[in-house]
């Protein structure tokens, strides 16, 4: 697999694919072709033009799929006035932001969009809004592994002990570039894999990326959320453009393969499991459902005895009155 995002010279990308237009991207586009070079120059991708996205089944014409979901962390501390929801068996957690991916899997050609389709892989492109630092402070990077046929114990895909964020990844916030959604979202990551058809071994390749806070005085990364994703090539020699994959979803902890190939490749540095399972709201028990629905019920006949109704009542039907029960 291809993982160099910044790799070609600008002088290069210019002489292979021209010069791109001028903007910052804050989506992925809605539909191809679209050049990888609106992305901005001087990437592995930029060259590529991308011809179609494919449903996970690897049927061409998908659009891009979207994941959203509130990020949570343990309140500690008095209480600061702020909603809490309890998590965890027995604690309260406090929303603190709210993490977006857009994902797809693509299938492209390089150079230029006449010629056949000859790149295959996957693009995520998200970011973290920030709504509350009171909690856990404004610290926050995306750690990330991924596994091929290459490396299929698994490998960091890069940067350092706090993984990558933002201006750590080529052409962020640049015209051309990339922001994910402007202004809202304050830490944002974009990557896009692929592999070669006809050079790359047909293969597949999982990857995990996960939230973080960052503890610089303590040395310490606690995970907020984390996520899946893949594609599957069958490229090879036999020059075989066929791709599937799996869509960006949510795990409900980090994989022991993430904690461990960090921890030790980072000695002294702590990277733990923060994230939390909001308690769900227990149903009444049975007794209580079949109580209130009796009183419902016997209500229901005071009041049609009582003030009288058009309404037909069964013979036999309970009237409540200040003194008695009687049938």
């Amino acid at each position: 697999m291809k993982r160099r995002l910044f790799f070609w010279s600008a002088v290069l990308f210019l002489g292979l694919a021209g010069s791109p237009a001028s903007a910052t991207m804050f989506d992925l586009p809605a539909a191809p072709p679209f050049s990888w070079g609106s992305f901005g120059g001087g990437l592995t991708i930029s060259p590529i033009t991308a011809r179609e996205y494919v449903s996970p089944g690897g049927v061409a014409g998908a659009s891009v799929d979207t994941l959203a979901l509130p990020v949570y962390a343990r309140h500690v501390g008095a209480p600061d006035g702020d909603p809490t929801l309890p998590c965890d068996h027995g604690h309260r957690c406090e929303q603190i932001g709210n993490a977006s991916f857009e994902f797809a899997l693509w299938r492209g050609s390089q150079p230029g969009s006449s010629l056949a389709i000859n790149r295959v892989g996957a693009a995520i492109f998200g970011g973290f809004q920030l709504t509350d630092a009171a909690e856990l402070g404004s610290n926050y990077s995306f750690l990330q592994i991924y596994s091929d046929a290459f490396s299929p114990a698994g490998t960091i895909d890069g940067g350092g002990y706090t993984g990558k964020v933002n201006g750590q990844i080529p052409r962020y916030n640049a015209n051309p570039g990339w922001n994910y959604g402007g202004s809202i979202y304050q830490y944002d990551f974009f990557d896009v894999p692929f592999d070669r058809v006809g050079q790359d071994p047909a293969e597949q390749v999982s990857f995990e990326t996960a939230l973080v806070n960052v503890d610089l005085l303590t040395s310490t990364l606690t995970i907020l959320a984390d996520f899946t994703w893949s594609f599957t090539t069958a490229a090879g020699v036999s020059s075989n453009d066929f791709l599937t994959g799996a869509l960006i979803a949510s795990a409900a902890a980090p994989s022991s393969g993430l904690l461990d190939l960090y921890s030790s490749s980072f000695p002294g540095v702590t990277y733990r499991n923060g994230i939390v399972t909001i308690d769900s709201v227990p149903e009444p028990p049975g007794w209580m459902m079949f109580a209130t629905a009796l009183f419902a019920w016997a209500w229901i006949a005071w009041r049609r005895n009582d003030y009288g109704s058009a309404v037909m009542r069964p013979k036999h039907c309970f009237n409540l009155t200040a003194a008695t029960l009687r049938i």
